[in-house]
Parts: C-alpha cells; sequence; structure tokens
C-alpha cells in the first residue's frame, strides 16, 4: 500500500506497537547472509493483535507520533509497505526490504505470477515523461526490479509493478506517479473468504479441508 494510502487509516487505531521484523531477524541469524542496513525494530501491529504482541513479549507499545515516525522512516528508506489482503480493518503493516523479506522475494522471484495470498495494490506506476530526466533514483530503489535504465532510457515491466509507490514517494522530479490499474483487484472480505479463495484455487474443496483440519 502506497505510504499516502497508508496514512489515511493510522487514526482508525486505538493501540499501536512495534515489533521486529521476523524476515531480517531470521536472515540476521544466517551467518552467510550480509546484515540487512534497515532498522530491524520496524513491523506494526494495532489493536487487539497490537496488545497481544505487547502482553506476549513480541513488541513494545509505541505512541500514533511515533507510528507515523516509523512508517516515514520506511517511505524514506524505499520499504514497502505490506497489509493484511482483505477488506477487513488491518491489523498490520510490514514495513518490508527487498533484502529479507519472504513475500517480495517469492514475487520477485515469479515475475508476472503472484503466489497464493498475494495481490498488488490497485495502483500501478505512471510517468511524466517531459518531468523524467533518467536520474535512475527509481530504478535502483523499486523492489520488484520494474524499472531499468538502458542506453539513456527508463524502461518499465508492469508484469513486475505491484503499485508499492516506492519510486513515486522518492521521485525527486514529480516525474513518477501512480494510477488506479484497469483491473482492479477484487478484494476477500476476510481472512474467512480468503482461505476458501485459496481452496478453490487449488481444487479443494472446502467441506473437504474442514473435515481434513486443514482450515484449523
Amino acid at each position: 500500500m502506497p505510504y499516502e494510502d497508508i496514512l489515511k487509516v493510522i487514526d482508525n487505531f486505538e493501540y499501536y506497537s512495534v515489533s521486529n521484523c521476523p524476515c531480517s531477524h531470521r536472515h540476521n541469524l544466517d551467518h552467510d547472509f550480509k546484515e540487512c542496513k534497515h532498522t530491524l525494530e520496524r513491523c506494526l501491529h494495532f489493536d487487539d493483535l497490537g496488545r497481544y504482541c505487547v502482553d506476549n513479549g513480541l513488541g513494545k507499545e509505541i505512541t500514533k507520533e511515533e507510528t507515523l515516525k516509523i512508517l516515514r522512516m520506511a517511505a524514506d528508506a524505499g520499504l514497502v509497505h505490506g497489509v493484511p489482503n482483505t477488506q477487513e480493518k488491518m491489523d498490520t503493516i510490514c514495513n518490508c526490504c527487498s533484502c529479507c523479506c519472504l513475500f517480495l522475494e517469492a514475487v520477485v522471484n515469479m515475475p508476472g505470477i503472484l503466489p497464493r495470498g498475494h495481490q498488488p495494490s490497485n495502483y500501478i506506476r505512471e510517468i511524466d515523461e517531459e518531468k523524467c530526466i533518467v536520474c535512475g533514483l527509481c530504478a535502483r530503489l523499486c523492489p520488484m526490479g520494474a524499472l531499468k535504465v538502458n542506453n539513456k532510457k527508463l524502461l518499465f515491466d508492469p508484469t513486475r509493478c505491484i503499485g508499492c509507490g516506492v519510486c513515486a514517494h522518492k521521485c525527486k522530479h514529480d516525474a513518477t506517479y501512480l494510477i488506479c490499474r484497469d483491473d482492479e483487484q477484487d478484494i476477500p472480505k476476510d481472512p474467512r473468504e480468503q482461505g476458501m479463495r485459496f481452496l478453490k484455487e487449488r481444487g479443494i474443496n472446502p467441506l473437504d479441508a474442514f473435515n481434513k483440519n486443514i482450515l484449523k
């Protein structure tokens, strides 16, 4: 979800917490992995989930102002704001880096084929060619590798774009911006509906899944 859209929902919460990013922590435990340069403490949880994390030693309570500061830091660092893929009120914002995030890694390695449960935002990147000076900043920052500079031309692969807005947020010349996709995503109402869709995509009868305790 783009940074500007994230800011619109922060006032909806009553309780805020922050936890270590499990993806970065996992990689930091691997001695062969080059340590992530981003702040480890950056995953945000809200309301009931936020309280659960704090009560169980998985995070700490923070203020709304501290939450906004973390989000700004993440946006300026080129991190992707990942949110639950349902229409229900969100309880988590992951600030994802392309070097560690399991979800981004899956998308990057399968361009044009989103893993089940993944969906891009309802935006896609657009360019004002008159303003663009082909500085290459957006290409260097794009976590999906959707932008490349070749022979002083900026090349864009829409099959890789997830509409995260990193390029638009960081463009110093206001040349890059987001527009609504022609094929806006039909987002599941809640986790139950999301699970049902997942099963149907795999050709599994939901009743069989329940009988086999798949959806416990």
